[in-house]
């Protein structure tokens, strides 16, 4: 019975330290304690004592005017992640390949399932290709909209895709039915083709990429302008994004097989 009250501080106490950080952003990315203060509606000694020892960790470090920005910890973070994460690792083997073999100039991209968002974990793009886009690494995107969220939504189903999707407003989901028709083509034909659902004048086109064993539902698209598309690129695109999917799901469980496979520490000598 005494566990329980300590379980439950010590969940509050993560939300604590989650909150201040999630405040954090390209529109505002230093904050004082008083603003932190003010946002959240906690005690400034706590803030304060979460601060401090979020500095300790560099998690956060000190800015000109009493003010606090994100600190080396989330460089050095990255750079495990970008080493170690099997999603990522096979994006970067086979990203700057697939852009350069598309019959269009376009930006690819490799993106997974992000609590109730789609996020891009790596990217490439042609040399050609100078049109920004919003799915950019990093950053969290609706998961209803554009060809590189829906073909990770369409490889949910169930009660699992209804705990995601009630949540979520009407202006977000659209009509419930006419989405479920779509997520079921995409399901049908095994490709997403959008246009113009993110960003204008930008089409895109994804197909799903999962590992079961490793719990990652993600898709491999290509976003390109509408004005250089033709009907006649359409087979080539698909055929791309199919070979290279597949190729990334062979890398990630590659990788799962070179972990699980027998040490030879124990060997005889040969």
């Amino acid at each position: 019975m005494r566990c329980r009250p300590r379980l439950v501080s010590a969940v509050s106490g993560f939300d604590r330290y989650n909150g201040i950080l999630a405040l954090f952003s390209e529109k505002k990315s230093s904050w004082t304690v008083a603003e932190i203060e003010d946002s959240l509606g906690t005690p400034a000694s706590t803030v304060y004592r979460i601060v401090r020892e979020l500095v300790a960790a560099g998690f956060l470090e000190s800015a000109a005017g009493s003010k606090f920005r994100l600190g080396p910890a989330f460089v050095e973070f990255d750079r495990t992640i970008n080493r170690t994460d099997p999603l990522i690792r096979s994006g970067i083997a086979f990203l700057d390949s697939l852009a350069s073999q598309m019959p269009i100039p376009c930006a690819t991209v490799l993106a997974r399932l992000y609590g109730s968002k789609v996020m891009c974990v790596a990217d490439s793009r042609s040399p050609s290709f100078k049109r920004n886009t919003s799915f950019q690494r990093g950053r969290p995107m609706p998961i209803t909209r554009g060809a590189t969220s829906k073909a990770i939504l369409a490889q949910i189903r169930g009660k699992r895709l209804d705990r995601l999707i009630d949540p979520m407003p009407a202006h977000e989901t659209g009509d419930r039915d006419l989405l479920a028709m779509e997520l079921e083509k995409i399901r049908r034909n095994g490709i997403c083709t959008t246009r113009a659902e993110v960003d204008k004048s930008l089409m895109g086109s994804a197909v799903p990429v999962t590992n079961k064993a490793l719990g990652i539902e993600a898709s491999l698209s290509c976003i390109f302008d509408e004005a250089d598309f033709l009907p006649e690129h359409e087979p080539k695109i698909f055929a791309d994004l199919s070979t290279f999917a597949k190729l990334i799901e062979n890398h990630m469980q590659s990788e799962i097989d070179e972990v699980d496979s027998p040490s030879d520490a124990g060997s005889p000598p040969g």
